[in-house]
């Protein structure tokens, strides 16, 4: 807070003014939105509590003695537990719990091994009580596709008849299917390929059929940043040729993945080329939000894919979510630490992100919470998935924004920068040529993006460097005040992020060039930019931003 109010005070009076306005007002519109989401729930939403009617008891209980109907293809004894419930006059859609998750999962590809373990993980038991699957507090729901098993929808419950114990490769999984987790089959599904029709589907039934207070929606499979429709081939990157200072030779140390022959989308299936793209993702979380829970957000979204953490993607979800969580890099093939993300939430610690008095938004809890668990879990020598994969922590990068911020400070940010941005180019096209070393030393992910964050401090360099030059002009000085709004409007949406050992200098825990966790789309020069442009074009940030019209500025286009 500090660095923020000497940023603001340098800018003068009026504009501190305007930024405390905007920030009172950015934390009222939180607060309102956290204390008081009841008020927006739907008009079919139950009245009373699961806990309430049950007094405390969670009667929704899965009963493996009586209920269990082990099958070649798995536990098929979910109408046997559905029938006794009735007969005991329990109907879970006419109550609500805490939480709803909705995981959709697509593993019909070579990730089918990480999703039958991120399954076992799910249910595995805790010896101290029944933490793991659905509890008293939450119901967990898993629609999964594999090459194995099929397309089902699963009831995750605590395995009871053994204990847990976690895994060190994939191997276990690699030659089994889903007869091998224990949860109950809810229904088995015709075998589609994942869509977004198919995933709203899932969505507005889970949400109906197992109401709460608050949904998790968890999108799972593989994922490679913006892409509007049929996946494009991508040029080969530039390297990293220029620097613009010394102090840029760090970035050398940072891990930059090799890409693809083809890049974009979600649920990727490397075997065939099909993708969903993030348009269809988009209009599968409104279609849920709109039709089933009446406008009202979900309230946190969470990508168990790589990439998925693009200013371009968060753009197309925001309007329809509270917290959004993900990766901008390549992340393991591990997934979310489950079983760890579970026992918080049912246990009601929440990683100790917060003093609990009762009266906490738990979804901006579990948000703060996401990175922190993640970065525990990569940890070599205490962490689960650590000791499975000793190198994830490296490349790992996560964060969790505010989705109300995003669209309130980042974008009109993002715009007025861009508009900054075009006309100190235009006004001397020397820049355009420094421009060229700046984007190149820009920290980048995979499939185009770049680290929003670290850009900002870049271009701030650039600035700086070229004022003995061309002294300080009004372009200068609006892009300077452009610049320092942008970095605080992140600082205001970004709640948590966390990086790999990759980012680090010196092993020491420090995030460089203003590290955020979240990419945005940079190309490398114009043969990449007219490849992609017209794509990227129509997404909702580069059409409300005008994000391009510096890029045509800088590659003379």
């Amino acid at each position: 807070m500090s660095s923020a109010k000497r940023v603001i005070s340098s800018l003068g009076a009026r504009f501190t003014i305007s930024i405390y306005v905007l920030k009172a007002t950015l934390l009222v519109s939180l607060f309102f939105f956290g204390e008081h989401a009841a008020a927006s729930r739907p008009s079919w939403f139950p009245e009373k509590s699961c806990r309430e009617v049950w007094k405390n008891r969670d009667l929704a209980k899965y009963d493996v003695a009586k209920d269990a109907k082990l099958t070649k293809d798995g536990d098929l004894g979910y109408s046997a537990y559905q029938k006794r419930l009735k007969a005991a006059g329990i109907d879970r859609s006419s109550c609500y719990k805490d939480w709803t998750i909705l995981v959709y999962m697509a593993a019909d590809n070579d990730l089918q091994p990480y999703a039958l373990w991120d399954l076992e993980e799910m249910e595995g038991r805790f010896d101290s009580g029944r933490y793991a699957g659905s509890t008293l507090k939450s119901d967990l729901v898993v629609q999964i596709d594999t090459k194995a098993s099929g397309k089902r929808r699963l009831h995750i419950f605590q395995r009871e008849d053994r204990a847990y114990s976690p895994a060190i490769s994939k191997a276990p999984y690699e030659k089994v299917g889903l007869e091998i987790i224990r949860s109950p089959i809810i229904e088995l599904l015709p075998k589609l390929a994942p869509s977004g029709p198919d995933l709203e589907s899932f969505l507005k039934w889970g949400m109906k059929t197992y109401p709460a207070d608050k949904y998790m929606v968890v999108v799972w499979g593989h994922g490679q940043g913006w892409n509007s429709g049929p996946l494009e081939p991508l040029q080969e990157r530039g390297k990293n040729t220029q620097e613009i200072d010394q102090t840029l030779t760090v970035l050398k140390q940072i891990p930059q993945p090799v890409a693809n022959a083809t890049f974009g989308g979600i649920f990727n299936n490397p075997a065939n080329g099909t993708n969903v793209s993030i348009p269809d993702l988009r209009d599968a979380i409104s279609g849920a939000v709109d039709d089933t829970l009446e406008g009202r957000p979900i309230d946190m979204y969470a990508s168990d894919a790589c990439l998925m953490q693009m200013s371009e993607v968060l753009a197309e979800v925001t309007p329809y979510t509270r917290f959004v969580s993900g990766s901008a890099q390549v992340q393991s093939l591990l997934g979310l630490p489950y079983r760890r993300v579970l026992y918080e939430i049912n246990t009601g610690r929440f990683a100790s992100t917060a003093k609990l008095t009762g009266r906490e938004d738990e979804a901006l809890l579990v948000a703060k919470m996401l990175p922190k668990l993640s970065e525990a879990s990569l940890d070599p020598l205490r962490g689960q998935q650590g000791r499975a994969d000793v190198k994830a922590r490296e490349t790992f990068t996560m964060s969790s924004v505010s989705s109300m911020a995003f669209e309130q400070r980042v974008l009109p940010a993002l715009t007025e920068l861009t508009k900054s941005l075009t006309s100190y180019i235009d006004e001397d096209m020397v820049r355009a040529f420094q421009f060229d070393s700046l984007i190149r030393s820009t920290p980048s992910y995979m499939g185009g993006g770049r680290e929003l964050g670290s850009f900002l401090k870049l271009l701030d360099l650039a600035r700086r460097s070229d004022l003995p030059r061309t002294g300080e002009t009004a372009f200068s000085k609006k892009l300077a005040r452009d610049i320092r709004e942008m970095e605080i409007a992140l600082d205001e949406t970004v709640i948590e992020r966390r990086l790999g050992t990759g980012y680090t200098v010196e092993g020491k825990s420090v995030h460089l060039l203003g590290f955020r966790g979240i990419g945005i789309w940079i190309p490398s020069g114009p043969k990449e930019f007219q490849h992609r442009s017209q794509d990227f074009q129509l997404s909702r940030l580069h059409r409300e931003t005008g994000w391009q019209s510096w890029l045509k500025s800088t590659f003379g286009l």
